[in-house]
């Protein structure tokens, strides 16, 4: 439930994180210092969904206090991934995906709702096990988590399929290379759907298959364009974060995403 107005914060992309809840979470990404909680789904609680091996429950360390929080594990296995599942379990994660993302943006406890994906050590993520969260936020305004610049194409499409465009960014967060997929009216039906989540699954088996790291990260970000009637997704690889980011909130553009972009279409077709 929602907690005291005294939660409201002035600066509405502010989100309290309480340390004391924070300090005993898991951590399994980096270190490996914990045993994973994933890895046994007996002992699972706040169960509120399933499907098969995915599960989608309350988060169990509610680290954000003007927040609800939720995991969506995706597979009982532990060293699963998106760009591993078949296309039946594929389609199964993104639906039960999208259908609690969308009762959670109508549900009237929250203003808003992030939805993402954290994969590799320099994600931000905690546990290796692979899984998404949904989080309801009570007092951030849904037009506060993004910015339009986000999905301005770099140039044209690089594939079109089911009402969904597949893009380059012209102007990528934070550097190197990202992609965004934008839906033409919102909510999906379960072909988009199915479609939305075979291009997503290609974009991140082109993204592991160029890094050259032992351990490549990258993060899915979705969005409800709330004025457009459109659902949005960031798919971008990560690497340490330039600190003329971090510093003075420059943008890095790298001068190859126009042949980036036509070696993804042509994996993408390659692949079918």
């Amino acid at each position: 439930m929602k907690p005291s107005a005294n939660a409201v914060q002035p600066n509405k992309k502010t989100v309290r994180f309480s340390t004391a809840i924070g300090k005993n979470k898991p951590e399994t990404l980096v270190t490996g210092r914990s045993e994973c909680p994933f890895c046994h789904p007996e002992s699972l609680e706040n169960i509120v969904d399933t499907d098969g091996d995915i599960v989608f429950l309350k988060n169990k360390y509610n680290v954000l206090v003007d927040a609800e929080q939720f995991v969506l594990v995706e597979s009982s296995r532990c060293d699963d991934g998106i760009e591993q599942y078949d296309p039946e379990k594929l389609h199964r994660l993104f639906r039960l995906a999208l259908k609690h993302y969308y009762l959670m943006l109508n549900n009237p406890d929250y203003k808003s709702v992030v939805f993402f994906k954290n994969h590799g050590p320099l994600s931000g993520g905690t546990i290796r096990h692979p899984h998404m969260q949904l989080i309801g936020l009570y007092d951030i305004e849904p037009e506060s988590l993004y910015e339009p610049e986000n999905f301005i194409p770099a140039k044209e499409p690089i594939i079109q399929r089911d009402g969904l465009v597949l893009s380059a960014s012209a102007f990528p967060r934070l550097g190197f290379s990202e992609f965004t997929v934008v839906s033409s009216t919102y909510p999906l039906d379960d072909t988009t759907t199915n479609t939305l989540s075979d291009i997503i699954q290609s974009v991140v088996r082109f993204l592991l298959k160029i890094d050259w790291r032992e351990r490549p990260s990258y993060n899915l970000f979705f969005y409800y364009l709330n004025k457009q009637n459109k659902l949005a997704v960031r798919i971008l690889p990560r690497y340490p974060t330039s600190p003329l980011f971090v510093g003075y909130d420059l943008r890095i553009v790298p001068d190859n995403i126009p042949a980036l972009s036509e070696k993804l279409r042509n994996f993408i077709l390659e692949k079918g």
